[in-house]
């Protein structure tokens, strides 16, 4: 088994649906810069936030509204392109969203 990296980053998404251009201005390089800037070796991405929005299409969940595109996915690609492990984050309880909704 291998054992968990040591330089790890935990990118937090945590976005309302009232913002809008979600990743409009994600740049594959410019990430894959910071990260060899950082000597980041394993990265945690969310998958869906407690907001209860995926950044990526998903039949699971709803993507965020102001997102256009996969970017969970191309965070992952970035990422694995450099060498830099990556890990989905998924919150499993109760979302900003079921309180409106019920």
């Amino acid at each position: 088994m291998e054992t968990m990296r040591f330089r790890q980053v935990h990118l937090d998404f945590h976005t309302s649906e009232h913002i809008n251009g979600i990743g409009r201005n994600f740049s594959k390089e410019q990430f894959q810069d910071m990260l060899k800037l950082g000597h980041v070796n394993s990265i945690t991405i969310f998958s869906k936030c407690h907001h209860g929005w995926a950044y990526h299409p998903s039949e699971a969940n709803e993507i965020h509204p102001g997102l256009t595109f996969d970017l969970l996915g191309a965070i992952i690609e970035a990422a694995h392109e450099i060498g830099v492990k990556t890990y989905a984050f998924i919150r499993g309880v109760r979302r900003t969203r079921d309180g409106r909704e019920r």
